[in-house]
């Protein structure tokens, strides 16, 4: 195995062009080799004080990841990057060799430029895939060293820049800053706001790190800054140019937001993903396909399309005892009935309270307005005594149910059935962790 590697090793060297496999051993570089260098090269990459950072990016296809290189004399180069928030120093072996296209700095062994063909998605990853990393030198500019990578077909070229002390202790941010959107695409959006006009919502992706706006074709590339993001180029929205966004809130779902003459960008987290805030599933209700939705406790208590904080607050009665089922029931002008059930212990099916109201549907949620509450009979259990508190809390628990609307119900399909019925998923837009499912009853 060990004469094998050495093998890889010495083609490295001999040719321009090499690969090798995609799994390298990470810790090659631990022994010491003497390569046959490049000496100038050599020396321009060791004589930094403190190292070189380097932004790399595919033109027109990736945003920037960035690393920290610092090489030695003994053809080790150890190196950090912000493709994670937890990432420590690789030490790998580089080579600078003298071939026919000029001289060619190649790194060999498993390091982070490697592991950009895990990250990134698509034809960049494959571009990159089980390849020695090779960059032809171009020679200096001011104090950074021009480089161009043989393994892109792309013009572009890449500097290193040298390193200073303050780049370094910032290193760290910027992952920090950068990993959230990564690892919780899904449930950011971007807000435009203005001060004369309602907020305009963006569902996003984020792409080998380009920021694109869902339903547009807006997008720009993003790089990693130790205050938060910027975009490269500049993106702009409503006239205006944003270049930098800075980071603040929570720490593994941040916002991102900016102001320019009036105009604030905010990319924000949400807990609605984007399926559910662009779904049209509530046109089975406008089309008379669906006339009523029912959420029964016994089947969607332990269901992870029901949210802890709508349990608690609207069918937990104590720790014993619950409601039943709620269910939405739409008739004919705009009319719906919410009715909240309850089985008494003397009885042997459960008995209903109804609480009347209109509904519409504007951006595709669902809006309810209170109108009266349906009285039980006189011989109805609600009418005891002894359940007066209970029938109050069913009357309290129908009215939130509508001021959970006040800002919109987001109504989805999950396409997944029970009993041979759809199973429908809705989401409070004011209080996205409330959130509940419910089989869909079709109209007769």
């Amino acid at each position: 195995m060990k004469k094998s590697l050495k093998n890889t090793v010495l083609l490295a060297l001999a040719m321009s062009l090499t690969f090798c496999a995609k799994n390298d051993n990470p810790t090659a570089g631990d022994d010491p080799i003497t390569p046959v260098q490049n000496s100038a090269l050599m020396k321009e990459l060791t004589t930094a004080q403190n190292g070189w950072k380097l932004s790399y990016a595919v033109d027109g296809v990736t945003g920037h990841y960035q690393f920290l290189l610092k090489f030695t004399a003994e053809g080790k180069v150890s190196m950090l990057s912000d493709l994670s928030a937890t990432a420590t120093p690789t030490t790998t072996r580089y080579t600078t060799q003298e071939t026919k296209e000029g001289r060619v700095l190649s790194f060999v062994g498993q390091n982070y430029l490697h592991q950009l063909a895990d990250v990134l998605q698509g034809d960049p990853a494959k571009d990159l895939s089980g390849k020695v990393y090779q960059f032809l030198y171009l020679g200096k500019e001011g104090n950074k060293l021009k480089f161009k990578n043989l393994l892109s077909n792309q013009p572009s070229q890449l500097y290193f820049e040298p390193l200073t002390a303050t780049d370094e202790a910032q290193f760290p941010n910027l992952a920090h800053n950068i990993v959230p959107l990564t690892e919780h695409t899904s449930h950011y959006f971007l807000k435009v706001s203005t001060a004369t006009a309602s907020p305009t919502l963006y569902p996003i992706t984020f792409t080998n790190r380009v920021l694109a706006l869902q339903g547009t074709t807006v997008k720009a590339p993003v790089k990693a800054t130790s205050n938060g993001i910027a975009l490269v180029p500049p993106l702009t929205i409503e006239g205006k140019s944003f270049s930098d966004l800075t980071r603040s809130g929570s720490t593994e779902t941040p916002t991102y937001s900016a102001t320019v003459e009036g105009i604030t960008v905010e990319l924000y987290y949400s807990l609605i993903s984007p399926d559910v805030f662009n779904a049209n599933d509530y046109l089975a209700i406008v089309n008379d396909e669906v006339s009523a939705f029912v959420h029964l406790e016994s089947s969607f208590k332990n269901s992870a399309y029901t949210s802890k904080p709508f349990h608690d607050n609207f069918l937990a009665i104590d720790s014993e005892k619950t409601f039943n089922s709620i269910t939405l029931r739409f008739k004919a002008g705009n009319k719906v009935d919410l009715v909240i059930g309850y089985k008494f212990p003397d009885k042997s099916s459960a008995e209903a309270i109804t609480a009347n109201a209109t509904y519409e549907f504007k951006d595709k949620k669902l809006y309810m307005t209170f109108q009266s509450f349906k009285h039980p009979l006189a011989s109805s259990s609600w009418l005891k005594p002894e359940n007066r508190a209970l029938l109050d809390l069913a009357f309290e628990r129908l009215e939130n149910l509508i001021a959970l609307s006040s800002e919109g119900l987001y109504i989805k399909n999950t396409g997944e059935k029970q009993n041979d019925r759809f199973i429908y998923f809705f989401q409070s837009h004011s209080k996205p962790t409330f959130y509940f499912p419910a089989y869909a009853l079709k109209k007769l």
